[in-house]
């Protein structure tokens, strides 16, 4: 689990727990998640494709997903951090 906070000036990308209310959760398999990460994935095609399952204020969300481009670095990091460095797509 991944909770993105834009609530404030800086950007919090947050794994495991979040002890706040998400104001969107978004569901998605591990193949499209990986895609996703790598910045390879267009969300709003998988949201009308159903690839992508939503709860909440999509629309919103659609808004802020400009915001994500910095956290897409942090993916492959995450991935060399856990020995999986081959899953990286470049």
């Amino acid at each position: 689990m991944i909770t993105i906070d834009a609530t404030g000036a800086v950007l919090k990308i947050i794994q495991g727990d979040f002890d706040g209310q998400p104001e969107v959760v978004l569901t998605m398999n591990a193949d499209f998640a990986h895609a996703f990460w790598h910045g390879k994935a267009n969300l709003v095609s998988a949201l009308t494709r159903r690839q992508v399952k939503a709860k909440g204020n999509v629309p919103k969300t659609i808004k802020l997903l400009p915001i994500l481009k910095p956290s897409y670095a942090l993916y492959p990091k995450f991935l060399a951090e856990k020995g999986l460095r081959h899953l990286v797509m470049s």
